[in-house]
């Protein structure tokens, strides 16, 4: 399981917000500030967030990103904001509901994923999901990439997982944390990261966020 970068000795959940729509970026600061556990920053700007982030002392908890940025994307931002901080997490907050944007941003190591327009109970419980080592896929979004694969992509051939392994798959990518999947399944947290390694083994990837954006491609979670 990921790290997590310490909240001690300030108590507060840093979260930095990156999206160049001005009144999006008021309304969220006026939204964060009746939450006493989170302190909001806000950038308009690719070039002030990446030069912040590579010079703080403080990096932030959490990444809330947009996609469509001018100039530039969210997507090919999340390796860069990886690189100087690999500690933070990045949740997408976007408005594109784009099947290939979901799962590019997921493939880049995004971990989690919103579409504007959820509430802000629903972002700031995202947020405490993804500091758990959770994965939180917007319903929509998940909906969508199910019904809107192509199958355009080359064909994989069979992936064989054990019943116990796709059951823990799909939990995964209801954004359960190992301790909560280890819970339901009536198992030990050791039991369940092995189970995990078994699956990116057979699956081919390295982390959890392509392991779920490569389920939801192969149609996986069905079933």
């Amino acid at each position: 399981m990921k790290q997590a970068l310490s909240l001690k000795p300030n108590p507060s959940i840093r979260v930095w917000l990156m999206d160049d729509e001005e009144y999006f970026l008021q309304a969220m600061a006026m939204e964060f500030a009746d939450w006493e556990d989170f302190t909001l920053s806000t950038f308009d700007a690719t070039s002030s967030f990446l030069a912040e982030l590579g010079t703080t002392g403080n990096p932030p908890h959490i990444v809330l990103l947009d996609i469509n940025i001018p100039g530039s994307d969210g997507i090919s931002l999340l390796q860069p904001i990886k690189a100087r901080s690999p500690l933070t997490r990045v949740l997408m907050l976007t408005s594109s509901d784009n099947d290939r944007n979901i799962r590019d941003a997921l493939k880049q190591g995004a971990d989690g994923y919103l579409l504007k327009g959820v509430s802000i109970a629903r972002i700031v419980e995202s947020i405490r999901e993804c500091l758990q080592g959770g994965v939180p896929i917007d319903a929509r979004a998940a909906s969508k990439i199910l019904r809107g694969s192509s199958g355009t992509d080359e064909p994989r051939g069979a992936v064989h997982l054990t019943e116990k392994e796709h059951c823990i798959l799909k939990l995964m990518a209801e954004g359960l944390s190992y301790a909560s999947i280890a819970q339901e399944t009536a198992t030990r947290v050791k039991t369940v990261s092995s189970h995990v390694e078994n699956i990116f083994r057979k699956l081919g990837v390295h982390s959890r966020s392509e392991a779920i954006a490569l389920a939801i491609k192969e149609r996986l979670l069905q079933g």
